[in-house]
Order: C-alpha cells, then structure tokens, then sequence
C-alpha cells in the first residue's frame, strides 16, 4: 500500500538537455493520494513527471487493484520546455476514484481562482508535445469537480487521452462548503470529466479522447470533452459503449447540463 498525502511528492524532473528518469509505482492492494501542501496550497499531493528544458520528460506507469486520487492530489506528466512530455499509464484492476478539488469542503470566500481539481493529466505549457494519457481499470469514478485530461497550454499538441474500463461514472461539478458552485478564471465551472483542451491563445492542436466502455453515466453536469479555445484545432471524441451510456441531471437552475460536447471557441 502506499499513501501519499498533505504535499509529499513522488518527482522525476529533467532541466536541461537529458531525459527524465521513468517513474514506476506498484501496489498490491492500492494506492491513495490526497491533500494539498498546508504551506504552499498550490503544490499538491501526488506522483509527478516534468521536463522543464530540452529533455524528454520521463513516463509514469502506475499499477495496482485500487487507486484513489482526493482533495487536489495528482498524477501529472508536464512539459513547459522544448521536451517532449512522457507518457502517463494507469493499470487499475478493480477501480480508479478520483474526487474533488485543492478547495473541496472550504468556504466559497477562500476556493480562489487557482483551486485545481484531484486527477489524471497530460499536459504541455511549452513548445514540446505532452504525453498520451492511457487508463485501463474496472471501474472509472470523477466525481465532484475531479477531472481526467490532456491540455495544451502553448505551442506543443496535446497528448492523446484513451480510457477502457468496464464501468465508467462521471458526476457532479466542484463546490464549495456552502454548496455554491466554485468557479475559475477560464471556467463558471469545474465540472468532473473527461476532457481534451486547447487553452486561450494557445497553437497547438488538442488531442483525440477515446473512451471503450460497457457502460458510461453522466451526471449533475459532467462532462465528456473535446474543446479548442486556441488557434490549433480540437481533435476526435470517440465513444464505444457495449451496453449503455446515460446522461442526467444539470448543474446551476439548468445552466450546465451534463454533455457530451466538442467545442471551438477560437
């Protein structure tokens, strides 16, 4: 078992011109991360990859029965470079759950702008491409403003995002203590999901999100997302659910639906 919590890091970092080393994590009954750093709330708890310079960033693969992401935890491959981002692999048997945000259970008046949500990312803030994000488990749950997704925030493309899991539920948006829908600078707000971005006045092109599944459910205003609010274009969303998929419930007096959306808005 492991536990990560309260802002301890499990980093591979690479600088300069050399790679990243690779980060291999394996658990025989789970793996749990949880909580933010109480000295530096934007510092999370979690599993990390980043390549900062012209190095390629290391890949992350995580395997155990059960992994549980909550209260802003991570797992995060991340280029800000030239580098290419590494690939983030997850093998869960039995279930992932990942809830909740950095601000989950706080008054509305100190879930800030930078809240960030507990979850699974690859993401590109430079001219390097970010990593593939891949999910394989029984049972998939983003819940509450938790979210699984590949960004591009610069020049670099966005890794593509494929999840295969048995069971896939999506559910509920990020609040506050009080119940109020906390928003962000980008967003009214942060909806649990799937999701594959291009951000403001980025270039790069977003990446195709593919889920594989019997059965998907969505709702109280999650999401399924392919979006571009760049100048690149947004890629593919693909779906192949076997026996069902549902979407219910909205977010806000109707305002935010649960959806299956592909959007540009650049």
């Amino acid at each position: 078992q492991l536990i990560i919590r309260d802002g301890g890091l499990l980093l591979s970092n690479t600088l300069g011109f050399g790679p990243g080393g690779n980060v291999s994590v394996a658990a025989t009954d789970s793996i749990e991360l949880s909580g933010i750093n109480a000295l530096k709330p934007s510092d999370g708890s979690g599993i990390f990859s980043t390549a900062s310079g012209s190095g390629i960033g290391g890949n992350i693969t995580v395997t155990t029965p059960r992994l549980v992401l909550q209260q802003g935890a991570q797992v995060t491959s991340r280029t800000s470079g030239f580098g290419q981002g590494g690939n983030l692999t997850v093998n869960a048997s039995d279930s992932i759950t990942a809830s909740g945000t950095s601000n989950s259970g706080k008054a509305i008046s100190t879930a800030s702008s930078n809240t960030f949500s507990s979850g699974l990312f690859a993401q590109t803030s430079g001219a390097g491409d970010a990593g593939q994000l891949t999910i394989e488990t029984g049972r998939l749950r983003v819940l509450d403003g938790a979210q699984i997704s590949t960004i591009t925030l610069n020049d670099g493309a966005a890794g593509n995002l494929l999840v295969r899991a048995d069971d896939v539920e999506l559910a509920g948006v990020a609040l506050a203590a009080d119940g109020e829908v906390i928003p962000t600078t980008i967003t009214p707000v942060i909806a649990s999901g799937l999701f594959a971005s291009t951000y403001p006045n980025s270039k790069g092109n977003g990446a195709t999100l593919r889920v594989e599944t019997k059965r998907l459910s969505l709702r109280d205003g999650a999401l399924v997302q392919t979006s571009t609010l760049g100048s690149g274009d947004a890629g593919n969303l693909i779906i192949k659910a076997s026996d069902s998929v549902e979407l219910a419930g909205t977010v806000k007096g109707e305002l935010y639906p649960s959806s299956i959306q592909s959007l540009s808005g650049g």
